[in-house]
């Protein structure tokens, strides 16, 4: 069932492999911030190109799934699929397993996968996390009980969050007024100066608003 929508697939991979490899090597290599920024605009695209077909495959898995659902295998592709799946669905399919997988390890990976989703969902009390704020000193979400709080998860090499953070400040300044916070999470671990400059070139136009790494 796989086969034929992995062959089509294959080229668009390789594409976005190759785009990515360069990207990683220009980043090794310390070149300027504009062109590291095209690059991984590139990687991006090549693999936007392919995502018609990943989602064709996808649809694959799932009849696959529909048609043999206490199988192992299902068990496994309901193991990777969870975070791309609604938590009534995976619940629903996690359900259908027999209690044999669902007691082995794999089926308890996916119970522990589907709680978290379910934290995340809609309607679901936020998850409490502390870190290091830009200012200096901790962050915590708790701090901010009681208004409306946006959480935006980002990094400086993502082009799309970049081009995302003067929708942001647009926000900020239409709904501050009213209790509206936003926090930003950076995911740059291993270069914290680079979400640090980007951030305070921000952060003038946030007020009181947070970033943390």
């Amino acid at each position: 069932m796989e086969a034929p929508v992995i062959a089509r697939l294959k080229p668009y991979n390789e594409a976005y492999d190759k785009a990515n490899m360069a990207y990683i090597k220009a980043r090794q290599e310390g070149k300027d911030e504009a062109t590291l920024a095209k690059m991984k605009e590139a990687a991006n695209a090549a693999k936007d190109a392919g995502d018609p077909i990943r989602e064709e495959l996808s649809a694959v898995h799932k009849q696959f799934m529909d048609k043999y659902p206490a199988s192992f295998a299902t068990a496994e592709m309901l193991r990777y699929m969870i975070s791309s799946m609604k938590p009534a669905e995976a619940q629903a399919r996690y359900d259908k397993l027999p209690e044999s997988i669902r007691s082995a390890s794999t089926g308890k990976t996916i119970k522990n996968e589907i709680d978290k989703l379910k934290k995340g969902s809609p309607g679901a009390i936020a998850t409490n996390f502390s870190s290091e704020e830009l200012k200096g000193g901790t962050l915590s979400l708790s701090d901010y009980k009681g208004k409306y709080v946006l959480v935006d998860f980002w990094a400086s090499w993502c082009v799309p969050c970049r081009k995302g953070n003067q929708h942001l400040l647009s926000l900020y300044a239409k709904y501050k007024d009213k209790g509206f916070e936003i926090i930003g999470v950076s995911d740059d671990d291993s270069k914290p100066e680079n979400w640090k400059k980007q951030w305070s070139r921000m952060a003038s136009g946030y007020g009181n608003m947070c970033c943390a790494d």
